[in-house]
């Protein structure tokens, strides 16, 4: 399947720092917050000025009390297929990622997420739903059940998957889109915003539009 090994966190208070300082970790920031967590600040490589406290760049986690807990917040339609790769340079393990769920997602009991995986507010996850590691899903996602997500996917607002599709790792889906049940979408694939997906989408590809066609190719692993 490509999963990581799936565990369930329960929502306890931690100490979390956010690697990466765009919009997309600061919705994540604030979502630990509401979850009654301590977010200590910011890790991030580019010298870019923000007003956010930043500790340092990205390799230096290691400095940091073994009791903080790590969550990838970084991540986007051009980013996303170098991702995992980030992380498995930096080598932290993978005991020390928070799973960060906002107060206001409701998860299913049978629902299985793997470690550092994210979801934002109004996120719905069905029954028998699987996560692998470090899955971001985004505001007003409805995941229905028996739906299956490898690691590193992204899953941008208002997307819609109906029951029993299946994501490859790094794949990105994105916001408003819907997909037919049972599809399968491909390692490292794209679908575009707003786009219907009808039929399985190879790895490596992008789709867009309604119905959902091929736009570009490329290789799962460039």
């Amino acid at each position: 399947m490509g999963l990581s090994q799936l565990v369930f966190q329960p929502s306890t208070s931690q100490r979390i720092v956010i690697l990466g300082g765009g919009g997309t970790a600061v919705d994540f920031s604030e979502a630990a917050l509401a979850a009654g967590n301590e977010v200590l600040g910011f890790l991030k490589d580019s010298a870019e000025q923000e007003p956010l406290p930043i500790l340092g760049t990205l390799a230096e986690w290691k400095r940091l009390p073994e009791d903080v807990k790590f969550f990838c917040g970084f991540g986007s339609a051009t980013s996303y297929k170098t991702r995992l790769d980030v992380l498995a340079r930096l080598g932290i393990p993978e005991q020390r990622y928070a799973v960060i769920v906002h107060p206001q997602a409701a998860v299913s009991p049978s629902a299985t997420l793997g470690p550092g995986c994210g979801m934002l507010s109004f996120v719905s996850l069905g029954a028998r739903v699987r996560l692998g590691a470090h899955v971001e899903i985004l505001q007003s996602v409805l995941i229905a059940h028996d739906c299956c997500l490898e690691d590193g996917v992204i899953i941008a607002g208002g997307a819609n998957l109906a029951a029993a599709v299946h994501v490859g790792r790094g794949a990105y889906i994105g916001a408003g889109a819907c997909i037919r049940g049972k599809t399968l979408v491909g390692e490292r694939a794209l679908l575009g915003m707003n786009s219907t997906l009808l039929e399985n989408l190879p790895a490596g590809a992008m789709y867009a539009g309604s119905p959902a066609k091929q736009i570009r190719t490329r290789s799962a692993t460039s």
